[in-house]
């Protein structure tokens, strides 16, 4: 199991924040215990300063173990994020909190999220089920782009929606005979999914290149079918892709353009 660690500070990829990345350095160590003895399984070392305030060790698949956290320079965070890649496990202080992070959850990006392409209302599943490797939203925005701290939390909604993974292909992923033509690979999670998003926009913007991304992002917002509750949430956004209705949507959407009166110069 893979445990990841956020404190708030600046980020690397942000070059708006002078100077960027994180100004302290913490340490991180994994000890197994066994009995009243313990011994390091796992350790995070690494200088954190002018690098992304991010952190991450490994556990092994069982055992009961605990982390300690040394503050090596600067001063300490006030707010520290984990992330444990593994439902199936047990850990003291689990509020079930958001899982988004980065660039899932800036302002304009969409985040999206994943649904086997079997478990749809194609092959007779409805409401599509959400594939675990789902990022939950709700994660808050503390910082402005420049670095510094907001007067209030922000909180966006991501995932905007859910796309399949899953997708067949010739190399990559696992292999598996869920088609009748035949055994192939098999790409699954967030990452099979957002290309297959991406896909229905290029379509999208096929059949009307006016459309603005904000205005895609509307389209298949609104003619997504919901998953979970009406509407958004954080756990599905507002629902799966319906590729038809989202480019039937964008081939009628009508662009409104005001013009500033027109005045006859002097002649």
């Amino acid at each position: 199991m893979i445990l990841g660690f956020f404190c708030n500070g600046k980020i690397v990829s942000n070059r708006s924040m002078a100077p960027p990345g994180a100004s302290r350095d913490l340490n991180l160590i994994v000890w197994q215990l066994s009995g009243s003895n313990r011994k390091v399984v796992d350790q995070d070392l690494d200088i954190d300063i002018g690098v992304d305030p991010y952190a991450m060790v490994f556990l092994p698949a069982a055992g009961s173990f605990e982390i300690s956290m040394t503050l090596c320079n600067g001063t300490a965070p006030s707010l520290i994020k984990w992330i444990a890649d593994d439902d199936a496990v047990t850990i003291e202080g689990n509020v079930s909190s958001s899982t988004v992070i980065a660039q899932q959850n800036a302002e304009y990006t969409a985040g999206v999220g994943a649904a086997f392409f079997r478990e749809t209302p194609r092959f007779g599943v409805s409401p599509p089920n959400r594939e675990d490797s789902t990022s939950q939203g709700g994660t808050r925005i503390l910082f402005e782009a420049d670095g510094t701290r907001k007067p209030a939390s922000e909180v966006r909604e991501q995932p905007r929606f859910v796309a399949p993974d899953g997708c067949i292909n010739t190399f990559f992923g696992r292999e598996r005979d869920y088609e009748p033509n035949g055994q192939g690979f098999y790409f699954f999670g967030t990452s099979a999914a957002a290309p297959n998003a991406a896909a229905v926009a290029i379509l999208m913007l096929q059949a009307n290149p006016t459309l603005t991304p904000l205005q895609v992002y509307s389209i298949l917002q609104k003619t997504a079918i919901d998953m979970n509750t009406g509407g958004f949430d954080f756990d599905t956004g507002y629902g799966y892709i319906d590729a038809n209705a989202a480019v039937r949507t964008a081939l009628n959407f009508a662009v409104v353009i005001k013009h500033k009166p027109y005045k006859r110069p002097n002649l």
